[in-house]
C-alpha cells in the first residue's frame, strides 16, 4: 500500500514502541541482568573513601560502614570524608554482580522481554485539521 502523502506534511507528536512479536504497544521500559535476563535487580550503593581513594560497596548504605575495606581505617561513617559514587547490580535470580543493567522492552501482550534494537516504534501524527465536538 503507497504511504499516504498527507501523512507525510504531518508534524510528528510521538513515538509508539510496537512489539516484534505480536505487534502490541503495551511495552514497559526496564533493566535486567546481562547473564540470565531476569528483571529481579537489587542496587547496590558504591562508596568513595576520599582520603585513601578506595571505592567500596556499601550494601547496607553509607551510615552503616564502620571502616574503609582499603586502609582499614574506623573513622569514615561520621566523616565527611566518604561520599557515594554510583551503584552496582545484584540479580536476585542468578546472584550475577554487574555495573549496570541491560536497558530491554518488556511487552505486557505477550508477556516477552524484548532488546532494544528489536522493537520498532510507530511515528504518532498531528492531525493537521481542527476536529470539533462529535454529537451523540
Amino acid at each position: 500500500m503507497p504511504a499516504d502523502p498527507a501523512a507525510s506534511s504531518q508534524k510528528a507528536i510521538r513515538y509508539a514502541p510496537v512489539c516484534p512479536d505480536c505487534r502490541g504497544q503495551w511495552l514497559q521500559l526496564n533493566g535486567s541482568c546481562p547473564e540470565c535476563g531476569g528483571c529481579v535487580l537489587q542496587p547496590v550503593p558504591l562508596a568513595h573513601h576520599i582520603p585513601c581513594a578506595g571505592v567500596f560497596e556499601a550494601p547496607e548504605g553509607l551510615a552503616a560502614v564502620e571502616r574503609c575495606p582499603k586502609c582499614r581505617r574506623r573513622d569514615v561513617a561520621d566523616s565527611d570524608h566518604l561520599e557515594a559514587v554510583g551503584e552496582v547490580y545484584h540479580c536476585l535470580d542468578c546472584s550475577a554482580h554487574f555495573p549496570e543493567p541491560v536497558m530491554r522492552l518488556y511487552c505486557r501482550d505477550c508477556d516477552f522481554n524484548h532488546r532494544f534494537a528489536d522493537v520498532g516504534f510507530e511515528v504518532i501524527r498531528a492531525s493537521s485539521q481542527a476536529e470539533g465536538p462529535v454529537d451523540a
